[in-house]
């Protein structure tokens, strides 16, 4: 008698003698494969129940006001920059910009700038690390920073600035300079209106 490939079921040919036990055999293997195949289709999602997490997932994403711009940027030499193109960011529809940072500083002022133009000191190191957070926002039309910074020397500082040179809706790089050892790092959020 000849048996199938994959399950070894029988295939009978008019000169085999069939048993009652190639009977059972048979029905025996049918029955746990499709036992085993119910079985992993019930641990399975139906599609209508996929498609209503995906629509949860994108509702949420939507629904999240903060955005990550851009993967962290890190300088490799001393006093380097960090710079953010934001030429493809429509800034009418960013509330706010947020920097996470921290820098080794061997000696000097980090400070940050919009489209060339400078905004203020975002820290002051005198051989210390800095970490911090800097808020950049529309103030009159303008681009306003405040910034929280905590160092090993100093303890936490804040600064705020703004520069009248820049209109918040023609924001389209930001850049960190200045005193910091190679190795400093910055990344870039927006906060959706």
């Amino acid at each position: 008698m000849k048996r199938t490939t994959n399950y070894s079921l029988p295939t009978w040919e008019k000169s085999d003698f069939i048993q009652m036990s190639d009977f059972n055999d048979l029905t025996h293997k049918l029955d746990t494969a499709l036992k085993s195949h119910d079985d992993t289709l019930n641990t399975k999602a139906d599609t209508s129940a996929v498609t209503a997490v995906q629509q949860e997932v994108a509702a949420a994403r939507e629904a999240n006001c903060l955005v990550k711009l851009a993967d962290p940027l890190v300088t490799t030499t001393e006093n380097g920059t960090l710079n953010f193109d934001l030429s493809q960011v429509d800034m009418t529809k960013v509330a706010a910009l947020f920097l996470t940072f921290s820098v080794s500083s061997v000696s000097g002022t980090m400070s940050v700038s919009v489209n060339n133009a400078s905004v203020g000191t975002i820290c002051s190191n005198d051989r210390s690390t800095s970490a911090g957070v800097a808020w950049l926002f529309p103030f009159g039309g303008k681009v306003a920073s405040y910034t929280f910074s905590a160092c090993n020397v100093e303890g936490l500082t804040n600064y705020s600035d703004t520069t009248e040179s820049v209109n918040w809706t023609g924001v389209t790089s930001v850049k960190l300079s200045g005193g910091s050892n190679a190795g400093a790092t910055a990344t870039l959020f927006a906060i959706k209106k």
